[in-house]
């Protein structure tokens, strides 16, 4: 996804996804440096919620190494993970499900349903291992809310498919591997696809390119 910045001599404000982080002070938004202070202000969330993949806005200055001292950052809720697959995991009394590796919270703002018609209403109680699930939700603090969750028909034998949707977190060129918000994925010749983002066709070399971590 696109990052927004707007760099004037005094002031700095940008937004995007966590890239390289090393800890709270240290981290990248958009490619760009960024560290805390005791001063740091933060929305919607803390200090100890920062990882990588997250989306944020910072707010600062730039200090004599070019490195951004943000003033204020804030949370941003981000729609932005997909997954399409089996249930592996769920855990009634935390309120979570697990597919594709990935682990999504259910709130009570998550909207629910069945598409296979079994259950109505449709509850979390009414999942079981093995279902296939189409959830969508966002990083908040590190953690993915499911926004919706729908149960589908199990594909037939043949026609399985996954899919998985997220911000990068790793990239290993060499080892034919990316990671998708820490899941990896491993490239096969002959048979892995590359695709831009107006979905045309490019080669492996383009791809790598044009991709970086968050």
């Amino acid at each position: 996804e696109s990052n927004s910045q707007h760099l004037n001599i005094r002031r700095i404000e940008i937004e995007g996804v966590i890239g390289d982080f090393g800890s709270a002070t240290d981290f990248t938004v958009g490619g760009l440096s960024v560290t805390t202070d005791g001063d740091t202000e933060y929305e919607n969330g803390s200090a100890d919620q920062l990882s990588t993949g997250l989306r944020v806005e910072v707010e600062g200055t730039a200090n004599a190494d070019g490195v951004i001292v943000a003033e204020e950052i804030e949370f941003e809720d981000d729609p932005a993970i997909r997954v399409e697959g089996e249930v592996t995991n769920i855990d009634e009394l935390a309120g979570t499900v697990t597919a594709m590796g990935l682990t999504f919270e259910i709130r009570s703002s998550t909207e629910l349903e069945d598409d296979r018609g079994i259950a109505d209403p449709f509850t979390l109680n009414d999942l079981a291992l093995g279902d296939f699930i189409e959830v969508r939700g966002y990083l908040s603090g590190g953690i993915i809310i499911a926004v919706e969750l729908e149960r589908e028909d199990t594909p037939a034998p043949g026609e399985f498919q996954t899919l998985l949707r997220g911000p990068l977190t790793a990239i290993n060129e060499v080892g034919n591997t990316v990671d998708i918000q820490g899941v990896t994925v491993i490239e096969q010749e002959f048979i892995t696809e590359y695709e831009d983002a107006a979905e045309d066709p490019i080669s492996r070399a383009d791809f790598y390119r044009l991709i970086c971590v968050g």
